[in-house]
């Protein structure tokens, strides 16, 4: 499982491309971008 948050988007997005990039070496799929990066101030993206 991947859990991440954050409390600026910037930030948020930066982390998000990392982890679909390191997500999608180990089990070739990648994270939805476009549905876990919001304009709110917190994120969360979890894989299972």
């Amino acid at each position: 499982m991947y859990l991440i948050a954050a409390k600026k988007p910037n930030i948020a997005k930066r982390i998000i491309i990392e982890t679909v990039l390191a997500v999608n070496e180990i089990s070739g799929e990648a994270l939805d971008i476009n549905n876990t990066a919001t304009a709110r101030d917190a994120i969360i993206i979890k894989k299972e």
